[in-house]
C-alpha cells in the first residue's frame, strides 16, 4: 500500500502535469522539447505476457501532437527489481504514444526503509544497478529516445 509520502509526490504531478517537465528541465537539466500542454495519461502498461506493469503517473507533453512523455515513479526504498521494469515502462509507453519517453524517479533525501546504502545526489540514480540499462541518458533518466 503506497504511503502518504509516495502519494504526495504523485499528487504534485497529477495536480499540475507540467511540473514533471519542470523537474526534468530545472532540477535534472534534461532538455525537454517545447510544448503548449501537459496532460495525464493512463499509467498502466500491459504486455503480451500475462503481466501488468503500472507506473505511478504518466505525463504527455504536446502541442497539436504529443512530443514527449514523462513516467513518474516515487521510489521510497531500495528495490533492485525496478531496474528491470523502468526501461520496460519507457519502451512500452513510447510504442503506445509514438514519442520519446523518460522515467523520472523521485526519491526522498533519506531512504524510508532504514538502508544505509543511499547517498543523496543532485540527479536521481538510486537504486543503482550493477550494470547500466541499454537506454539511459547522460542524466541518469531512463529514456527511449
Amino acid at each position: 500500500m503506497p504511503s502518504l509520502l509516495h502519494e504526495g509526490i504523485i499528487a504534485l504531478v497529477r495536480e499540475k502535469p507540467a511540473f514533471a517537465a519542470d523537474l526534468l528541465r530545472d532540477v535534472l537539466h534534461v532538455s525537454v522539447p517545447a510544448f503548449s500542454s501537459a496532460r495525464l495519461s493512463e499509467a498502466t502498461f500491459n504486455n503480451l505476457v500475462p503481466a501488468e506493469y503500472s507506473a505511478d503517473a504518466v505525463v504527455l507533453l504536446g502541442n497539436e501532437d504529443t512530443v514527449f512523455g514523462i513516467i513518474i515513479e516515487a521510489q521510497l526504498r531500495d528495490d533492485p527489481q525496478k531496474f528491470f521494469t523502468w526501461p520496460l515502462y519507457a519502451v512500452t509507453a513510447r510504442a503506445q504514444h509514438k514519442c520519446p519517453f523518460v522515467v523520472l524517479v523521485v526519491t526522498p533525501s533519506e531512504p524510508t526503509d532504514g538502508t544505509t546504502t543511499y547517498r543523496p545526489r543532485s540527479r536521481s540514480r538510486w537504486p543503482r544497478p550493477p550494470a547500466r540499462p541499454a537506454c539511459p541518458s547522460q542524466h541518469g533518466c531512463y529514456t527511449s529516445r
